[in-house]
């Protein structure tokens, strides 16, 4: 393959975009109602400043499904500071992975700007885009950016999760908040019931400053999250050489730590398992629940530190010096937790990549048995086949018997994260279709593919072809069912 199959990854969608879908290859299934959304990187360049992919000004790309037919829609996040750097044309905040291009302009410069461009979620009534700090409301019909969020009694200087999850049996909204602290971050959850009202349910102090927490889960009892075992070296973060990110360092004297907190405080004590190899980095959590006591945990987990150096735009890695190397492999493993005995057990489920998780909705926080994940089904002769935005394939997998079904864009496609659409009325688990947006690296362009979620070995239902590049397939997406855009 060519490099510009791959590189096709890093291009910038050219205008926002709202049409009837016409172009279908294969038949819309007539029970699919509601609309799936994907938010990801959108304006990979301003002027002639490039960003990794996590950096770029977001997109939400949604497409709705009523009796059998398609129409999509796709808007750019719109945070002030966005407009200030269109207006400016070039890069005028630092952000986690992408320093400013005057070198001493990242001296001290520690304003972080952040995009919203990571996940997509509806709660109460309000659809949000969010992102590392910041989460940004959007237009339920048309998309548009409304305002950032206002967390209310989450204190200002707390950082909102990227990822809040809903508990579909208590009703809440889950989301869990950052402070920074000079010896030691603190991490609070917080649940939301359905008029906004928030309640701090637990509150914890990490094991250093800058802890790196990515996702959260929780059981009937338990609040779930992972602490990375990595340290910040500060220097290099105020020097502005390297970039926030590439200031963390995964010391191999540090490890992983699983925590558990009671979800409501005073319900026993909070404890914390350092997690064995070969889990090193884990950004996702499948999920979690009890069975007999026992707290199960199922996550992706990486063999090695991530650097992301793929998520860099050829131009901007020759000018910073980078070159793409092949990351660590990855795993899903199960760790089983006794609270009684303070015991962790480790399990197995697959080894292989494995992320962006999905499962049914109604089967988070419980016992369940399928989970959808991106898996590297093809070669495509990528310089790292390992890297999350050059995935070929989605699976699904059985965590009971470890079984999978597997289902392949070809060495030329590259997809999002699988999102489940459950039919209407149905009882089992897997019972729905899965929704992927998928980058064809040959035509330069982007579909979304529908498969049947109970086996997508089974291969395509249909392909609808949305007729413009959207760049990198995105982040995290969503399934709205009943919702419809304009």
């Amino acid at each position: 393959m060519s490099p510009i199959d791959y590189d096709v990854v890093y291009r910038s969608p050219t205008t926002e975009l709202e049409r009837a879908i016409t172009d279908v290859q294969g038949e819309i299934p007539a029970e699919l109602d509601g609309t799936v959304i994907r938010n990801g990187a959108g304006l990979q360049k301003i002027g002639s400043d490039s960003f990794n992919f996590f950096d770029a000004p977001g997109m939400v790309l949604g497409v709705t499904f009523e009796q059998g037919k398609a129409r999509v829609r796709g808007r750019h996040v719109r945070h002030p500071f966005v407009g200030e750097e269109l207006a400016a044309g070039r890069q005028l905040k630092r952000r986690v992975f992408t320093n400013l291009p005057n070198r001493w302009s990242n001296l001290f410069n520690v304003k972080i700007a952040d995009v919203a461009q990571h996940d997509v979620y509806s709660w109460g009534g309000r659809l949000i885009a969010s992102g590392a700090m910041r989460h940004c409301e959007l237009d339920p019909t048309t998309l548009d950016s409304r305002a950032e969020v206002d967390w209310g009694v989450v204190p200002k200087d707390h950082q909102m999760c990227q990822m809040p999850r809903v508990d579909p049996h208590e009703k809440v909204l889950i989301g869990f908040s950052q402070k920074p602290g000079a010896g030691a971050d603190e991490i609070a959850f917080w649940e939301f019931d359905e008029r906004w009202q928030a309640r701090r349910a637990a509150t914890r102090k990490l094991g250093g400053p800058a802890a790196f927490v990515h996702d959260l889960a929780f059981s009937e009892r338990y609040f779930v999250f992972v602490e990375n075992g990595t340290k910040l070296e500060l220097l290099s973060a105020l020097w502005g050489k390297r970039s926030i990110y590439h200031s963390l360092a995964w010391p191999k004297d540090k490890r992983p730590k699983l925590w558990l907190l009671p979800r409501n405080e005073g319900a026993g004590e909070a404890m914390s398992f350092e997690l064995p190899e070969p889990a090193v980095t884990i950004f996702h959590i499948l999920n979690a629940h009890e069975r007999n006591g026992e707290v199960i945990v199922d996550l992706h987990a990486f063999s090695g530190p991530i650097d992301f150096i793929a998520g860099y735009p050829p131009e901007l890695r020759s000018r910073q010096g980078m070159r793409i190397e092949r990351g660590p492999g990855g795993s899903v493993m199960r760790f089983t937790v006794d609270p009684t005995k303070r015991s962790l057990e480790a399990k197995t489920l697959y080894s292989g990549i494995g992320e962006l998780p999905e499962i049914h909705p109604m089967r988070q926080g419980r016992d369940y048995r399928f989970a959808w994940l991106t898996s590297q089904e093809s070669d495509g002769g990528e310089p790292d086949p390992n890297a999350t935005l050059w995935t070929h394939g989605v699976c699904k997998l059985d965590v009971q018997s470890g079984a999978r079904s597997v289902w392949s864009a070809g060495a030329s496609g590259f997809v999002s994260q699988a999102v489940l659409a459950p039919r209407p009325g149905a009882t089992e688990e897997d019972d729905g279709w899965l929704l992927v947006f998928v980058l064809d690296g040959e035509r330069a362009t982007t579909d979304l593919v529908i498969l049947d979620a109970s086996n997508p070995a089974k291969g395509e239902l249909a392909r609808l072809h949305l007729g413009q590049t959207i760049g990198v397939p995105g982040t995290h997406a969503t399934f709205f069912g009943g919702m419809k855009l304009a």
